[in-house]
């Protein structure tokens, strides 16, 4: 069963939340809206994906906003060079590569998160 993190803390009588991660594949957004008194009461550390929908890099800073002015924003991306993750040593990958005449060693984007304190 699901429900809004401000429903768990009422429910729990959790004095305080610390911190809140997401990353739930493009639901940001709606659990934020699920947590604002949490949010706006405790004014917890985010740490949010916001790569999984274009519109997130925008929406999300915005609507922390709305309900806690004072945070202050910083985003990281985290990349993948597969020299050094479990992609080289894969011998699909390695083929596929070959095959589709693209460079053994390739660079992915990674995730970008948004940090707000």
């Amino acid at each position: 069963q699901i429900i809004p993190l401000d429903e768990y803390v009422m429910v729990r009588r959790l004095p305080s939340i610390d911190f809140i991660q997401l990353d739930t594949e493009g639901e940001e957004l709606n659990i934020l809206k699920g947590a604002a008194i949490s949010i706006a009461r405790f004014k917890p550390t985010l740490a949010i994906s916001i790569y999984h929908k274009s519109e997130d890099l925008w929406t999300l800073p915005r609507i922390i906003k709305s309900i806690r002015p004072d945070y202050k924003f910083a985003m990281r991306q985290y990349g993948l060079d597969i020299r050094f993750g479990s992609f080289k040593d894969n011998v699909a990958f390695r083929k596929f590569t070959s095959e589709n005449h693209l460079p053994p060693l390739a660079f992915s984007p990674g995730e970008c998160v948004l940090f707000a304190k």
